[in-house]
This record gives structure tokens, sequence and C-alpha cells, in this order.
């Protein structure tokens, strides 16, 4: 005859009021942990550091370990992982009329405008002579490559030039544009621009400008002067976004542009963005804050203590490096992100 099989002798004992709120805690740490990442990703940046021979005014990373910027008005200084190259001369003009705007396709190759209608080009050693695309009245306001065969510049008149590798085209208008601002070209024969003056974003493509949307641009409550859009950058010809005036960011996911996201509070200021080809872009104001939009996701602001000065610049060859600029000599670097 089988025997028995033994009696299992189970604790029943209720858990103690400890046990109990140690649980409670690990719940709660939890629930928090899976709720972070819809604020999306933050980034690791360095403190503060400056460079010897003037204030920045423009910075274009290409790669992960090499970005050129304009310092001094008139120089250019070239960054290889953590190392500045000495000054290099951009061209001898005043310094209301110096060089502002930068895009770089790669570390030996960049553009830039000056305040006389002229573009440049460099070559990892000099700057080209200046070659008159505009008018200076018309004052070139941003510049954009996707090769060293393809660029366009807009101006506040509302016109526009492309680059073919060859030759500049002369500028015509951009639709009805009044004024634009800034603009970003992703890809060859693509590119997208944002008018000052109105909500309007223009793409080009086919050879030819049409309006991309109305962002329906509104004044904050309680706001007396109206709203407009400030900077825009573009990772692919399927992914931008484009900020306004007073802290808000709309997003294009190549068919239609998104209602206006609140990324931040600054009123009646100036940003400036860097979006990547991997859906990620990061945006600095003149509020001292850093803000990444990780495919969608946006990270709460990160405060970088620019020394009393303000920050103007942003590029991102990646996520996992960026730089950004004050209006003085000083940067930031990030090399490693956080969640």
């Amino acid at each position: 005859m089988m025997a028995p099989l033994p009696l299992l002798k189970c604790d029943r004992r209720l858990p103690s009021h400890r046990a109990l709120l140690l649980a409670a805690v690990a719940l709660l740490a939890l629930a928090l942990a899976s709720c972070t990442p819809a604020r999306g990703s933050s980034l690791s940046w360095t403190e503060r550091q400056t460079i010897v021979g003037g204030g920045f005014d423009a910075v274009a990373c290409p790669t992960a370990g090499s970005c050129v910027a304009l310092v001094g008005s008139v120089q250019s200084r070239k960054l290889n992982g953590t190392t500045w190259s000495a000054s290099t001369p951009v061209e001898q003009v005043s310094r209301s009329d110096a060089s502002s705007g930068l895009t770089c396709v790669r570390a030996t190759w960049c553009a830039t405008f000056d305040g006389l209608g002229r573009v440049l080009t460099y070559d990892g050693e000099h700057w080209s002579r200046p070659v008159q695309v505009d008018t200076a009245a018309a004052q070139i306001t941003g510049i954009s490559c996707a090769t060293s065969d393809f660029c366009a510049i807009v101006d506040a008149d509302g016109d526009a030039a492309i680059y073919n590798g060859v030759r500049w085209s002369s500028p015509t208008a951009v639709v009805d544009s009044s004024g634009l601002v800034a603009v970003s070209c992703p890809s060859t024969g693509v590119c997208f621009a944002i008018d000052v003056q109105s909500d309007e974003v223009f793409r080009y493509a086919g050879g030819k400008w049409k309006l991309s949307d109305d962002l329906n641009l509104s004044t904050p409550q309680g706001g007396s002067e109206p709203n407009s859009l400030a900077a825009i950058s573009c990772g692919s010809r399927s992914f931008c976004v484009a900020l306004d005036a007073f802290g808000e960011a709309f997003t294009y996911n190549g068919k239609d542009w998104s209602g206006a996201h609140p990324f931040d509070n600054l009123k009646n200021g100036s940003a400036a963005l860097s979006c990547t080809r991997a859906l990620a872009c990061v945006a600095v104001d003149d509020n001292n804050n850093a803000v990444v939009d990780d495919n969608g996701a946006w990270s709460a602001p990160y405060h970088l203590d620019a020394a009393g000065t303000l920050l103007v610049g942003v590029s991102c060859a990646s996520l996992e490096r960026c730089v950004a600029i004050d209006g003085q000599s000083g940067y930031f670097i990030t090399d490693a992100m956080k969640n």
C-alpha cells in the first residue's frame, strides 16, 4: 500500500506593514519608470567650455567626430573630436556684413553667406572667393545644402536660389511668400522654407516651390504681438520640425504638419534646431534650455548654464553627438544619451 504523501506546510501569516509599504513603493517606482519614455530621452551635456579668439556665430556638425564653426565675426574653426583648430579667415568684410549662417555636408565641404548677398564655400582648409547670388538689399536669411551639388538660399524678400553643383540660379519668388527666415534641404531636390511674416511652410520638389501647409500660429493668451515661425530642420524628406517664437513645435511626417506641441515656455524669443536622419531633433532657446524630440517623444527642458550669455545655435550629427553654442565663446557637447 502506497504511503500517504506528506502534507506541505504553508505559512499563512499576513505580511507586515513594512512589507506592504515596500511592495507599494516598488510598484510605484515601476509605474513611474514605465511612464518615463513618453517624455523623450534627455542628453548628457558637458559643462560649458570656451575657446579663445572670439564668440561663436554658427556651428555645423556633418559627422560625429567633426564640426565647423564661424567665430570672431570673420573666422572659422574646426572641431575634431574635442580639439579646436586654429582660426581660418573667411573673408574681409565689416562685422555687420560678416557670415552668419553655415551648412556642412562633410568636414571638407561647407557653405556660408554674408550680408552682401554673397555665398562662400569651404574645402576643409580655405574659404573660396565670394560669389554674388543675391542683392545685398534682399538680405539672405538662410542656407542649406543636402550635398555639395545641391543647395538653397532664401532671403527676406521671399525669394530663393538653387545651386546645382556648378552655379547658382537667379533668386525667384517663392509662391506668395513675403519674407523667408530659414531653409532646410534634407535631400537632393527637396527643401523646406518658412515664412517669417506668416504661418506658412513652403516645399521645394520637382524644381518648384509650393505651399506645404499653413500652421495656424496663434498669439498666446494675454499676448499682444503676433506669433511667427523661427526655425526649421529636416532629417529627411518625410521628417521635419519647425519652431515658432513662443516655444511651440510642429512636426512633418511626409504628408501633413502636426498641431502645435508646446516644447518650452519661451515667449517672443528665438530658438535654434537640428534634426538627424534618425527622426530625432535637439532645440535650444534663449532661455538656455535644450529640448530633445526623440521620434515624437519630447523631453523636459534641460537648462545649460551659459554663464550669463544666450544659446544661439546647435548642430547634431546624431543624438549621441551634438554641439550647442552660446553668443560668446562658450560651447557644450553631448556624447551619450541617458533615459
